[in-house]
């Protein structure tokens, strides 16, 4: 087994990322997603080339990992709305400004408030909402914000990876979060 160079790696992951968006794999099920799956291990361009390298016993792996996981997470980056105050606005009905960012998490504060009220915003997938709350909720305690007892919000930016989710589905995770103060917001339905 061998490194894959990287010229040959990133015309893999073209390769790999040009068909899946041609097939939509962001949305596929699972099934679909394991025939595609299986066609791009057979493929001579694809499959057979990281054989070469990697052996056959690793091509899925590789693909799955090094390349279709990569391709997932830059779908769902692309998709996340840019303008998150705007989002806040309509949420939680008060102006926000950025304050901090990092990793999958954000740190805004309202504007219009004579004490300060800050929303600690957390992206992850609707179907792992509960991994995007729980890293809003190990943020906070660190933060200057939290000692001083200042009030405190979570929002969670959750990509549906192109599916569509129910309104019911949307309530009920609504009314869960509502106990420990948080909002959600969904995204990426339709791709």
């Amino acid at each position: 087994m061998t490194k894959i160079p990287r010229d040959i790696a990133n015309e893999l992951k073209e390769r790999v990322f040009q068909k899946a968006d041609e097939v939509g794999y962001i949305s596929l099920s699972r099934n679909d997603s394991q025939d595609f799956m299986d066609e791009l291990v057979r493929a001579e361009d694809i499959g057979q080339v990281i054989a070469q390298f990697r052996g056959n016993a690793r091509v899925r792996t590789y693909i799955k990992d090094a390349i279709l996981n990569r391709y997932s997470k830059d779908k769902a980056r692309d998709a996340r709305p840019s303008n998150l105050s705007t989002i806040i606005k309509q949420l939680f009905n008060h102006d926000a400004y950025a304050i901090e960012k990092d990793c999958d998490i954000d740190l805004y504060r309202f504007t219009d408030e004579s004490e300060p009220h800050y929303i600690v915003v957390a992206n992850g997938s609707y179907l792992k909402w509960e991994t995007a709350l729980r890293k809003a909720l190990l943020y906070s305690p660190g933060k200057p914000f939290s000692k001083e007892g200042k009030a405190l919000s979570i929002m969670l930016t959750l990509f549906c990876g192109g599916s569509r989710i129910n309104n019911a589905d949307k309530k009920h995770l609504r009314e869960a979060l509502s106990a420990c103060n948080a909002k959600v917001y969904f995204y990426g339905e339709n791709m």
